[in-house]
């Protein structure tokens, strides 16, 4: 048993499918020193990354105690989604909290509701008919009562 908070993963592995699959490995400084250089000269306007809500806040929390810039957003910057419990077809479900970084297009295809059902596309479609960003429509779903996305689909 656990007394206290569980220890944080290690970061020692990373792989990115660009135009082929690269690997990171090595330390987690290392790793994650060659992970953000990466986004940095790629530089992309969407990043799908499965787990995202998970892993971003831990990547972006060691990079700033190794030094290194958080390219995961374009600025530096992040907003932050806090986690929340809703009521959905007669069962309480939980969204986890989620960082959403300025510049670019971040989904968690992992637990996207709109992406899992629409893929790019259908993430950007539902942004373009309900008026919020790509980020906020793939961390949202359509199905919970008080969604601002099922909110703005209805006027």
């Amino acid at each position: 048993m656990f007394k206290g908070r569980p220890p944080e993963p290690r970061l020692n592995l990373a792989q990115v499918l660009n135009e082929r699959k690269q690997r990171f490995e090595g330390s987690e400084k290392v790793v994650l020193a060659d992970l953000l250089e990466f986004i940095k000269v790629h530089d992309p306007d969407v990043i799908l990354f499965p787990y995202a809500d998970t892993w971003v806040p831990i990547i972006v929390k060691k990079a700033r105690r190794y030094g290194l810039e958080p390219t995961i957003s374009r600025s530096g910057f992040f907003k932050s989604m806090s986690s929340k419990s809703y009521w959905s077809y007669g069962k309480v479900n939980h969204k986890d909290g989620a960082m959403i970084p300025e510049g670019r297009v971040l989904i968690d295809t992992a637990k996207s509701f709109v992406y899992t059902e629409g893929g790019l596309k259908g993430v950007l479609m539902a942004s373009r008919l309900s008026g919020l960003s790509p980020n906020l429509t793939s961390s949202l779903s359509p199905l919970a009562r008080s969604s601002p996305l099922t909110k703005s689909m209805r006027h």
